[in-house]
């Protein structure tokens, strides 16, 4: 019997992962998981303990979660959910990060009975991440919606989907998104090399309209999932 399949989207800030990771699991009736609104989640508990202290204090200066937090966040979200949201697959956006989440992403890959994980990375350069960044971006606090506005367009406030608020990401301050494209491309690159030495990565030009993108995508898929 096949194996629900794990795709790993993986991209410097701007990437589109946020917007293709959704398209994919429309499109292969899988699970999509985002490691950052889970973090988001946590952040808006505010500091209720030592671990929310610790991720918030982490979070509004841009750096990385240390691996025994994203470990712990991915293990309690992967427990919560039924087998039946897994049957198909489970696309995860920005998780594993480092070789210790790797080796966390494969105990819990085998005690769900996950396939191998194939990375899609989503490349662009630093301008076009920096670019993309300079747009106001609001996340709906309810349903954790993404919205992205140009400079001179006006904002909404609240969600079209579930009305909740659309509140400004704390990550999108100027001095974090320079510390995030910096710590971004060290711990990416390792992670390419290790999947890439497996043939289990599929970089695609994310510098593409959105449709090309996942068009892209979806045909280096095929035949792997």
């Amino acid at each position: 019997m096949k194996k629900p399949f794990l795709i790993i989207l993986l991209g410097l800030a701007g990437a589109g992962k946020g917007t293709q990771g959704p398209l994919l699991a429309s499109k292969l009736d899988g699970y999509y998981l985002v490691s950052g609104d889970l973090i988001r989640e946590i952040y808006a508990e505010g500091p209720v303990d030592d671990f929310h202290k610790d991720l918030i204090y982490r979070y509004d200066r841009g750096i990385y979660q240390p691996d025994e937090n994203m470990n712990r966040i991915f293990q309690i979200i992967l427990d919560r959910l039924a087998k039946q949201d897994l049957k198909k697959g489970l696309i995860v956006d920005s998780y594993p990060l480092s070789m210790k989440q790797v080796e966390h992403l494969e105990e819990m890959r085998k005690k769900f009975g996950l396939a191998e994980p194939i990375v899609v990375y989503l490349d662009i350069s630093q301008d076009e991440s920096l670019r993309r960044l300079q747009n106001k971006r609001l996340v709906c606090v309810r349903c954790k919606k993404k919205y992205s506005f140009k400079p001179d367009e006006d904002l909404n406030t609240r969600c079209e989907k579930c009305e909740g608020e659309l509140i400004a990401r704390p990550d999108d301050k100027p001095e974090v998104i320079k510390r995030r494209f910096t710590e971004a491309k060290g711990r990416i690159e390792p992670l390419l090399e290790y999947f890439g030495e497996k043939g289990l990565v599929i970089k695609v030009n994310g510098e593409k309209s959105v449709d090309e993108v996942f068009d892209e995508i979806m045909k280096k898929l095929k035949g792997k999932i």
